[in-house]
């Protein structure tokens, strides 16, 4: 059986070294809740993951969509030739958090459009309730 494909965001963030307190800013252009700080180069991943998904989770909780990731910003205002000092990385986060339980459903559907949803889910390699899942996560979405 096929494991369904879970659309992925990448949102941007910077580490940004500060000399006088000899550790790293960690900030989210997307989430301006997030501020951390890595005391070590080879911390800055994982700290940055756990302060980003402490902030989509908080938003989660309460209902609120998340922001379309944006590094744009960053990118045309920071000057990026001294990667000592300044980074930019990306942290990727499922589209959508996964279902805490599968529901079965019975649904009715023209054969052609059945047959069409089967040979596009075998394209992209998911399986048709992947591909039902996410082509109605878009449409909730737009």
């Amino acid at each position: 059986m096929k494991e369904a494909k879970v659309a992925t965001l990448l949102y941007p963030m910077t580490a940004e070294w500060d000399e006088k307190a000899r550790a790293w800013s960690l900030l989210s252009p997307d989430f301006p809740e997030v501020a951390s700080v890595a005391t070590q180069r080879d911390g800055i991943g994982e700290q940055a993951s756990d302060a980003l998904w402490s902030a989509i989770e908080a938003r989660r909780e309460d209902n609120e969509a998340l922001p379309e990731p944006n590094a744009e910003p960053w990118l045309l205002t920071k000057d990026w030739r001294f990667p000592t000092r300044s980074m930019l990385f990306f942290v990727p986060v499922p589209a959508d958090p996964p279902a805490a339980e599968p529901v079965r459903v019975n649904v009715s559907l023209d054969r052609r459009l059945l047959d069409r949803i089967d040979r596009e889910a075998a394209r992209r390699d998911m399986t048709r309730s992947g591909f039902l899942a996410e082509a109605a996560k878009q449409s909730l979405r737009s």
